[in-house]
C-alpha cells in the first residue's frame, strides 16, 4: 500500500508494522520497492534493548535481513534518536535514486518520553551524496553524437517519469526527430500515441521495435539501467550503436552494458542542457525503415486477427483503454496479463501506471491500488489482475471494503499461472508443473460472499473463464505477452532461443578474464589485485554494510582491515580483491552508495605505501634453529618468541616480501601463520586529511 501511495503521488510512502513476523512480512515488499527505486520508509518495533540478542519474543535482526535491499536502514535505541532519525530516513529514501528505508525502535525507545524542538536545520550526512551533474564536455559531446547518428534512438526508462521530464524529454524528441521505446516502467514517461513513440521494447515488446534498436547506430538511454529483460544477449545486443546513458545512479553505469558516453545526472537537469545544443533534425528514412518494420509485424497484431467469438485478453485491454480514453490509473499485477496491459493499453501520462518490474511481485496490484487510491482520491483507477495473482492478496478485499474503498477490478482468469506456464513451453518442452489454477467464484467473492471451491467439472470452468475472462486459446492452452506470434525476436533483443531465458554462468564479477582488442588481435586481460581505501563513519554495523555489499555481487575479498584513524568518529578500511578497471569503478560506485562512506580511494590511481604485518610459527629444533634464524635475518624478519621445538618470527613489509619469507621457510615446516591484511595510504597525507574532514562537513560533491 505504501508502494503503491509512493509511486502514483511521487510522495514518500509509510508503512508501520509490529516486531518479529510483523517486520518480516514487509521484506517483500521493500525489496519491490528498492528494485523499483521507490521512496518509502518503513517503521517496525523492536523487542527492548536490554532483550537485544536474547531470541527474546518476536525479536528478529530486521536491521540484518534487510540490509540488502534498503537504502539504509537503522536501529534507534533512545528516545531521543527517534525524530532526527526519522527526518534522515525521509530525506534519504526521496533524495537521489530513490528507495526504501527501514527505521527499527525498541520497545523501551517508543515508551520513553521527552522533551521535543523541531528544528528546520537541513539534514546533513557526511558520507551521503545523493546529487550528481553531468559535465559540460560531456554534454556537448553527447551534442556532437546525437547530432552525428543517422538512425538513434532514445530510450525512456523510469528515471524519466521519477525526475518529472516527460514534457522535456517530448520537446528534444520532436526538435531531434528521434524515436522513443519505453521500458516497461517508463511507459508514460513519453505519450504511447506519439508518433514517434515505438512503444515498449525488451522481451515482452514489439517484435519491431526490438529490430529496430539492432539497426540503429545511436541509442540515448534516459534513466534506465539496461535490465536483463530490455536487452537479452548482451553478446549480440546492439552491438552497431554508439550508446550515451544518463543515469542519476554512478553504480549504473557499465553495470550490465558497456557505453560510450555517461551522463551521471538527473535526467531533467540533463536533457534540459542537451536541448539548446542539438539542432531540429527530420530523419524521414530512418522513420521510413520503422515504419516497414512495424508494418511487417502488424499482421501478426492479435488485434488484426479474428476473434471467432472468443474473447481475447488484448481485446480486453483494448477496449479498457478506449472506454477509460487512456485516463485512468491503473494498477497492475504480475504475470501475463501485465504485458498484455503494457502493449494494449496506451498510456500518454506520467505515473498512470503501477506495477512491480525490477522484482515481479505476484499479489502487487490489489493492496498497492489502497495506496494509490489515498494518494489519488479522485483518480478512475483499475486493478488488472491475472486469477493467479490476485489470490495472493485477496484477503485485502476486507480492508477495502471495511475503508469503503472504491476500486475497479479486471481478472484475466485464463485458469493458469500463465507466465509460468509459458516458461515451461518454451525453455522445458511442455513438461508443466504446478501451474493450473483452481480459482474461488470470483463473482462471489466480489459480492462479499465467501469463496468456494472449484467448480466441479472442466466444463463448467471453460464456460466461465469464457464468460468472466479472457480466453485461453493456442499454444498448449494459453496466450503469449509477445506480439507476433510465432516471430522470432532478434538475437539480443529479447528473443532468445530456449538455452538463452536465463543469463549464461559467468564467473563472479572482479573476477572475470576482460576481453582487450589490440591490433585487430583479441587477447584476454586477468584482473589484478586491486587495494581499495574506505573511510567510514565509527558506527555499529558499517562494517556488516560493507561487507554484504561484497557479498551479493559475488566479489571475493583477498584482505580486509580496520582501524581507527586520527579523526574522532572516522575508521579507516583497506580492502584487497581482484578487480579488473570495469569492476573497480562499480566497487567504487557502490561503496559510495551507502551512507556511512565518507570517502573512497583507489590506490591504483595514487601513488601509495601498503604494508602487511605476519606472525609465521616455524619448526626450529636445535639442529635447524641457527638457519632458520639466519633466514629471519635476511628479510629482516624479528624473532619474538622460542621453544623447544619452534620459534615465532614477526614481519612487516610488502606482500611480496612476506610470500618470500614463508616460501623459503617452508621446507623446514610452518606450523601456525598469521597475516594481518594489507594497509594502505596514500602519499600525500595532507590532501587525503582534507578530503575526509570536507566530507564530514556535509560535502554533497559527486564521488
Amino acid at each position: 500500500m505504501a508502494d503503491g501511495y509512493a509511486r502514483a503521488s511521487g510522495k514518500v510512502g509509510v508503512a508501520v508494522a509490529t516486531s518479529g513476523p510483523g517486520a518480516t512480512n514487509l521484506v517483500t515488499g521493500i525489496a519491490t520497492a528498492m528494485l523499483d527505486s521507490v521512496p518509502i520508509v518503513c517503521i517496525t518495533g523492536q523487542v527492548g534493548s536490554k532483550m537485544i540478542g536474547s531470541d527474546a519474543f518476536q525479536e528478529t535482526d530486521i536491521t540484518g535481513v534487510t540490509l540488502p535491499i534498503t537504502k539504509h536502514n537503522y536501529l534507534v535505541t533512545k528516545v531521543e534518536h527517534i525524530a532526527p532519525t526519522l527526518r534522515e530516513a525521509f530525506y534519504i529514501a526521496r533524495s537521489g535514486r530513490p528507495g526504501p528505508v527501514l527505521v527499527d525502535i525498541t520497545k523501551d525507545a517508543q515508551q520513553a518520553s521527552m522533551d521535543f524542538e523541531w528544528s528546520d536545520a537541513p539534514v546533513r550526512l557526511p558520507g551521503y551524496r545523493p546529487d550528481h551533474r553531468a559535465r559540460e564536455e560531456d554534454v556537448r559531446r553527447a551534442a556532437q553524437m546525437i547530432e552525428a547518428a543517422e538512425r538513434p534512438i532514445v530510450f525512456a526508462g523510469h528515471g524519466v517519469v521519477k525526475a518529472g521530464a516527460t514534457a522535456l524529454v517530448r520537446e528534444f524528441v520532436e526538435k531531434t526527430g528521434i524515436p522513443v521505446a519505453s521500458t516497461l516502467l517508463g511507459l508514460g514517461g513519453f505519450p504511447a500515441t506519439h508518433p514517434l513513440s515505438l512503444g515498449m521494447m525488451g522481451m515482452h515488446g514489439e517484435v519491431w521495435v526490438n529490430t529496430a534498436i539492432q539497426e540503429a547506430d545511436l541509442i540515448l538511454a534516459l534513466g534506465m539501467r539496461f535490465d536483463d529483460r530490455v536487452t537479452g544477449n548482451l553478446k549480440t545486443y546492439a552491438v552497431h550503436a554508439k550508446k550515451i546513458h544518463c543515469e542519476l545512479d554512478p553504480a549504473e553505469i557499465n553495470k550490465n552494458v558497456r557505453v560510450d558516453l555517461a551522463l551521471v545526472g538527473d535526467v531533467k537537469d540533463t536533457v534540459s542542457e542537451l536541448l539548446p545544443l542539438v539542432a531540429k533534425k527530420e530523419r524521414r528514412g530512418w522513420s521510413g525503415r520503422i515504419a516497414a518494420l512495424k508494418g511487417d509485424a502488424a499482421v501478426h497484431d492479435i488485434q488484426s486477427m479474428p476473434h471467432n467469438g472468443r474473447l481475447f485478453a488484448a481485446h480486453v485491454m483494448h477496449d479498457l483503454w478506449r472506454i477509460t480514453e487512456g485516463k485512468a490509473l491503473v494498477v497492475t499485477d504480475v504475470g501475463q496479463h501485465q504485458m498484455w496491459e503494457a502493449q494494449y493499453y496506451k498510456h500518454d501520462h506520467p505515473r498512470k501506471l503501477v506495477t512491480s518490474g525490477g522484482l515481479g511481485t505476484m499479489g502487487f496490484a490489489l493492496p498497492a491500488a489502497v495506496g494509490a487510491r489515498f494518494a489519488m482520491p479522485d483518480e478512475e483507477i483499475w486493478v488488472i489482475a491475472g486469477d493467479g495473482g490476485f489470490q495472493m492478496t485477496a484477503c485485502e478485499l476486507s480492508t477495502i471494503a471495511q475503508e469503503n474503498i472504491k476500486l475497479n477490478v479486471a481478472i484475466i482468469n485464463n485458469g493458469y499461472l500463465g507466465m509460468v506456464r509459458q516458461w515451461q513451453e518454451f525453455f522445458y518442452n511442455g513438461r508443466y508443473s504446478a501451474t493450473p489454477l483452481k480459482s474461488p467464484r470470483l463473482r462471489e467473492a466480489r459480492r462479499g460472499a465467501r469463496p468456494h471451491g472449484p467448480p466441479r467439472d472442466q466444463a463448467r470452468r471453460d464456460r466461465r473463464d469464457r464468460r468472466v475472462g479472457a480466453q485461453s486459446s493456442g499454444h498448449g492452452g494459453h496466450r503469449f505477452p509477445r506480439r507476433a506470434r510465432g516471430q522470432r525476436l532478434p538475437d539480443g533483443a529479447g528473443g532468445r532461443g530456449p538455452q538463452g531465458h536465463d543469463s549464461q554462468a559467468e564467473p563472479p564479477r572482479g573476477t572475470r578474464r576482460r576481453r582487450v582488442r589490440e591490433d585487430n588481435v583479441m587477447t584476454i586481460k586477468p584482473p589484478s589485485l586491486r587495494t581499495f581505501i574506505a573511510y567510514v563513519e565509527d558506527l555499529p554495523g558499517v562494517l556488516n554494510r560493507v561487507t554484504s555489499l561484497f557479498r551479493r555481487r559475488s566479489y571475493n575479498i583477498e584482505s580486509l582491515t580496520v582501524g581507527r584513524t586520527h579523526t574522532e568518529g572516522v575508521s579507516r578500511m583497506t580492502i584487497v580483491m581482484e578487480a579488473d578497471d570495469d569492476a573497480a569503478r562499480r566497487i567504487e560506485a557502490n561503496l559510495y552508495k551507502l551512507v556511512n562512506v565518507l570517502k573512497v580511494e583507489d590506490t591504483a590511481q595514487s601513488a601509495t605505501v601498503a604494508r602487511e604485518l605476519a606472525l609465521i610459527k616455524v619448526r626450529a629444533d636445535t639442529a635447524t634453529r641457527p638457519q632458520v634464524m639466519q633466514v629471519c635475518d635476511v628479510f629482516r624478519a624479528r624473532v619474538i618468541d622460542v621453544g623447544v621445538g619452534a620459534l615465532i618470527c614477526e614481519i612487516t613489509g610488502t606482500g611480496d616480501k612476506i610470500d618470500g619469507l614463508v616460501d623459503v621457510l617452508r621446507p623446514f615446516g610452518i606450523v601456525e601463520m598469521v597475516r594481518t591484511g594489507a594497509v594502505a595510504m596514500v602519499r600525500s597525507a595532507e590532501v587525503v586529511d582534507k578530503d575526509v574532514s570536507s566530507s564530514r562537513e556535509g560535502s554533497r560533491d559527486a564521488a
